[in-house]
């Protein structure tokens, strides 16, 4: 059906994006970057596009890649925290532990203003090796309903945390 809309909308923002989406989350991430890359060529300023190519360079082991796309969306959105909080996890993931850290405390800054999805955050604990925190987070995440948990048992980033076993359990509270 994806492939479909893309033949009829080729230059469609979303069905590039959401092409690149549907790879990452079947764990074909270098496929995810032709089509991501093409969205942002079409309207640079678009940061879905820019979000999931981040993820897709992440998940290939570019870091210093994804890093430069993470720092694009939290400039394109303003500073959105989900933005500045993938920004994290990639600091993370390349062990830039310093700017990861720093991400952590802007977030817990932000949540006294707005509201900062607690999953990036875990996965942010994650990729640093805080297991005991990143539970902590994915547990608020469950209880506040977080959008992200849908993604849990598919989710690249989370794979620090999959042996231990409160991760199985929190994926059978799901029914996932």
């Amino acid at each position: 059906m994806g492939r479909h809309a893309l033949e009829l909308g080729p230059l469609d923002l979303a069905n590039n994006s959401h092409q690149g989406w549907h790879y990452l989350w079947i764990h074909r991430h270098p496929r995810a970057v032709e089509p991501l890359k093409k969205a942002i060529e079409m309207d640079p300023a678009f940061p879905v596009a820019q979000w999931y190519l981040g993820l897709a360079y992440e998940q290939t082991g570019a870091l210093d890649s994804a890093i430069e796309q993470f720092q694009n969306c939290v400039r394109i959105t303003r500073q959105r925290p989900s933005m500045v909080a993938l920004l994290g996890h990639a600091y993370a993931a390349s062990g830039r532990t310093v700017e990861a850290n720093a991400v952590l405390k802007q977030l817990g800054e932000a949540s006294q203003r707005q509201y900062v999805p607690p999953y990036p955050i875990a996965a942010i604990h994650a990729a640093l090796g805080h297991t005991d925190e990143a539970f902590h987070w994915l547990e608020r995440a469950y209880e506040g309903r977080d959008s992200w948990m849908s993604y849990l048992g598919v989710d690249s980033r989370m794979d620090p945390s999959r042996p231990d076993p409160r991760f199985a359990a929190l994926l059978r509270r799901m029914n996932l």
